[in-house]
């Protein structure tokens, strides 16, 4: 999901038939909505099967999720996916692309696109078993996940790999990836095509003779040009660097940056356009290595969009071992939210995800997983946000023995609250904040429309607390209310507000120090 439909799933609504089943998951599978939230952790596949299964892409529709993935047939070659969950992440249906002997892929991380017609548009490419040769593929599918057409790109090269595909503002369609034609080094392949898959153009970008050219993620700035996020690899050296390209909507190069500024890089720039048409990039930075190992801090870079300069950057969090930076995301609250996986106390690789605010600050940073068998190793590839504040994400993960039919490769898919939590309080400080008694107490409980609730607040609490904040059983923010240090007792008129189940977060940068849930009557 990018520009255009953060714009658009913020006016989400559910139907009011999922109000009642969300009410009762209060008390029996979601602890976590009575935070206002659904929080789960999945995993999706056969155990030990023998086939395994990658997902690289989720978008967030009205009634759920959709996950695009890929996974092997039983005659050798892959497959494309689609999977559709509900908001408890249960799952729906799955189809999938083909079961030809050919071997169809999904391309980079998050390469799929909600469209403004509630379909989906695919980056990805196949291998033609025959000929042994790639070709880059953009897929368009509707809102019943049905394959409305595909089209292919490259005929002579030996490898073309689609990497991403997004709407653009107007309605064209952007395929980016990278190509070896004329069988010398890759350059970056960006094709443009109509909304009904005719084709416009295709152009390369980068030095065709000398350097190693990736394209992996495009992004709009809309009305100002595209943007194509990738790296560089020198031939000579052996360098590999962050860089993006601009271009306009012909297709002409507007500016080329590469942010070689620092001595080894291990991920390649990840460009985010904010709602406010800002411009950003994610990567890795190296940070030292030992004997053994490489470590590695997430950074984040203010870009400016007209030339490529670099306008401020910082690095967040302690190193870590094989950090990867995947995605990087804007989030309904204007925070922008970085994702990817990096070693957890054991040396295997679990999901994290660090949330910046957008002066630059870092807001917390969460290390998750499913499985706890030591030796078990996850790969977080997508996280969207999602309308009630929390996130969604996807990914694989692999077990080992003794968890029974292991090792197996399955779907990893997972639901965290604003917080980055499974489990409300889990954010480092807070659960100790809210182990102080009396921090907020609220009455009469339940309520009825027409009357008062007093809300009172601790002197302890007041001197942290920012706001209060009711939020409804789909986790909706329905009232938002400033504190003030000193405020001890908060008034609220009960007017308008559907009867029901409510909770009532006291909250202070974005975290939350109590919760009380309210019932209006």
């Amino acid at each position: 999901m990018r520009y255009s439909q953060l714009l658009d799933n913020r006016n989400i609504v559910l139907g009011t038939g999922r109000i009642l089943l969300l009410v009762l998951l209060v008390f029996s599978f979601c602890p976590s909505l009575l935070n206002g939230q659904i929080t789960w952790n999945k995993r999706y596949g056969v155990p030990g099967n023998g086939h395994p299964e990658v997902s690289r892409s989720v978008e967030v529709v009205e009634d759920g999720y959709v996950v695009f993935y890929f996974d092997e047939n039983p005659n050798g070659s892959n497959r494309m996916n689609v999977m559709k969950i509900d908001l408890e992440g249960d799952s729906l249906f799955s189809k999938s692309w083909s079961d030809s002997p050919n071997s169809y892929y999904i391309g980079w991380m998050d390469p799929a696109d909600k469209t403004q017609d509630d379909g989906f548009v695919l980056g990805g490419g196949y291998l033609d078993q025959a000929t042994g040769i790639n070709y880059a593929l953009l897929t368009k599918w509707d809102s019943d996940l049905d394959t409305l057409w595909t089209r292919q790109i490259g005929d002579t090269a030996n490898w073309n790999a689609g990497r991403d595909a997004i709407e653009l503002s107007d309605g064209r369609i952007a395929l980016v990836g990278y190509s070896d034609r004329d069988n010398l080094n890759l350059q970056i392949m960006v094709s443009l095509f109509e909304g009904n898959g005719d084709f416009i153009w295709t152009n390369y970008y980068g030095d065709i003779e000398s350097d190693e050219d990736y394209g992996f993620v495009v992004t709009e700035i809309p009305g100002d040009g595209i943007y194509i996020g990738g790296g560089i690899e020198l031939v000579l050296g052996g360098i590999n660097a962050p860089r993006i390209i601009k271009i306009d909507y012909d297709g002409n190069l507007v500016w080329d940056e590469i942010y070689d500024d620092f001595d080894h890089n291990n991920g390649w720039a990840v460009p985010l356009a904010t709602s406010d048409g800002k411009l950003y990039f994610s990567a890795n930075q190296f940070d030292y290595e030992d004997e053994f190992y490489e470590y590695d801090v997430t950074r984040l870079v203010g870009v400016d969009s007209q030339d490529g300069s670099i306008l401020w950057e910082d690095t967040y969090g302690e190193a870590n071992r094989n950090q990867a930076s995947f995605n990087v995301k804007e989030d309904f609250s204007g925070n922008i939210v970085i994702s990817g996986d990096q070693a957890n106390e054991t040396g295997q690789s679990q999901g994290f995800l660090k949330k910046i605010s957008s002066e630059g600050e870092l807001l917390w940073d969460r290390g998750f997983q499913y499985s706890d068998v030591l030796g078990s190793i996850h790969y977080n590839f997508d996280t969207e946000p999602t309308p009630d504040g929390g996130y969604v994400g996807c990914g694989y993960m692999i077990t080992i023995p003794p968890e029974p039919n292991s090792p197996s490769q399955d779907l990893w898919i997972y639901k965290l609250d604003s917080m980055g939590c499974f489990v409300p309080g889990c954010g480092v400080g807070v659960e100790e904040f809210r182990k102080k008694e009396g921090l907020m107490k609220i009455g009469p409980n339940p309520v009825a429309n027409g009357d008062l609730l007093n809300i009172y607040i601790s002197d302890l609490a007041s001197s942290q607390a920012h706001s209060l904040a009711i939020y409804d059983a789909q986790g909706r923010m329905v009232k938002k209310i400033q504190v003030h240090g000193g405020d001890s007792t908060i008034i609220i008129p009960i007017d308008g507000f559907e009867t029901g189940i409510y909770m009532i977060n006291l909250e202070s940068n974005n975290q939350v120090l109590e919760s009380e849930r309210l019932v209006i009557q």
